[in-house]
């Protein structure tokens, strides 16, 4: 039977290997997601409030082609591959691989032919300015190798290869970081958007050689097996719920940003960008430790010691709710300081700390989702994810058309997160014996 020891010198051990795994993530992604945090600041000040309300809407917009075209396989290749790890089940190892990752090339590609073709369409109807039809053309960059990247970081998850998944992210973040700045400063939005979409192009290359690196490492051959039914059939049985269970996230937060835009004007957009930055630093160690649980869940409850199961889910919740609670109150008593980082018109700290306070309640729930989805209960999850997104979208309506402008879309962030989570934890407690 399978327990969790408190023991962190027990490398064989559950604890062990979340704390590997978090010291990576904390150690080398964090910061990278401090220099892109710079990056903004500088890009703001470079492009204005419209400019980077512009550069905002259209990472949002390729935000929600990749999360249509990653199909859940990032979190398909990280659950299969842990369990097949422990099964020491190589064959299916490699047909997780050329499953996951040529998917993805196949719905890279038809995501990007059509966000190309469509782009006119897209800058015309949603938001009256055809003149962005060339950003969200180049955009496609981006969108074709981020679909891979998806991929590719769930098949290094499965390996529990935390070490490679940051370094490999802190470089991407050191070359976007450059990128974006440059990019700016010379060619204004379209600058920019390249330069996210190189650092993709970089990001995809070097997690192509840690991939190679794993397999000789663990003596798994990377020749192609023939896929047979049953294994297309897991692209049904589970990364499509797993996919609409994300569909819900970058739709979502596209729609209410439109309505901000169509209502406001993309300066509005710009003070939520600038805010929304923060919101992603303050999520960064919760996102990390929350990125390491899925194989790690899916392991532990394949070994049917749901005592342990359950300690590790609430230990987790607890630990993400509190280090965002912290950070949360740092925020708030810094936050007239960061807002004026980038300048004129970015004057609102209401914004900023209440799209912060929501992270309390995302974090946690972002615990009790990966739970949901290790135990093959994804549509479950979908439909409390559907729940969110529904609220969000009505919230932020109510309250833009009530008058109240960009603090709309953070108090919809914090209502809907709070509804989300509370559903959730209800649930488990009820459901999970």
């Amino acid at each position: 039977m399978f327990k969790i020891h408190l023991k962190f010198n027990d490398k064989d051990s559950v604890w062990h290997r979340i704390a590997n795994g978090t010291f990576w993530s904390l150690t080398s992604v964090a910061l990278g997601k401090a220099l892109v945090l710079i990056a903004s600041i500088f890009c703001a000040r470079i492009l204005g409030d419209v400019g980077f309300g512009e550069f905002g809407i259209i990472r949002s917009t390729i935000g929600m082609f990749i999360v249509l075209g990653s199909a859940g396989l990032g979190t398909t290749a990280s659950k299969y591959i842990a369990e097949y790890r422990a099964k020491v089940n190589n064959e299916g190892i490699t047909k997780i691989y050329y499953l996951t990752n040529g998917f993805a090339l196949s719905l890279s590609i038809l995501f990007s032919v059509f966000l190309f073709v469509f782009a006119d369409n897209i800058a015309e109807s949603n938001f009256h300015d055809s003149s962005l039809t060339v950003d969200i053309q180049i955009g496609t960059l981006l969108l074709l190798f981020s679909i891979i990247n998806a991929a590719q970081n769930g098949v290094l998850s499965g390996f529990e290869q935390f070490k490679a998944i940051a370094l490999n992210t802190l470089f991407a973040s050191i070359l976007e970081c450059i990128a974006i700045i440059v990019g700016a400063y010379f060619y204004e939005v379209q600058g920019a958007i390249l330069g996210y979409g190189l650092s993709f192009i970089f990001w995809a290359v070097i997690n192509y050689v840690s991939i190679k690196r794993t397999f000789t490492k663990n003596n798994i051959s990377r020749k192609y097996i023939h896929l047979s039914k049953r294994d297309y059939e897991i692209l049904w049985k589970f990364s499509i719920p797993s996919a609409l269970n994300s569909i819900m996230v970058a739709p979502c937060f596209w729609i209410i940003k439109t309505l901000l835009v169509q209502k406001d004007g993309f300066a509005a957009l710009g003070v939520y960008e600038a805010a929304d930055q923060w919101k992603i630093i303050i999520l960064f160690i919760p996102n990390a430790i929350a990125n390491i649980l899925m194989p790690i869940f899916s392991n532990v409850n394949s070994s049917d010691n749901y005592g342990s199961y359950h300690k590790l889910l609430n230990v987790s919740i607890a630990l993400n709710g509190i280090i965002a609670f912290v950070l949360v109150g740092l925020i708030y008593i810094l936050k007239d300081l960061i807002m004026s980082f980038y300048g004129k018109g970015f004057n609102n700290p209401e914004v900023l700390f209440i799209l912060c306070a929501s992270t309390i309640f995302s974090s946690m729930a972002q615990v009790m989702t990966l739970s949901l989805i290790s135990r093959a209960k994804a549509w479950t999850s979908f439909v409390f994810n559907f729940v969110w997104a529904i609220l969000m979208v009505v919230i932020t309506y109510v309250m833009i058309e009530n008058g109240h402008g960009v603090c709309s879309l953070a108090y919809a962030n914090l209502y809907a997160y709070i509804i989300h989570c509370i559903i959730q934890y209800i649930y488990i407690k009820i459901c999970y014996k």
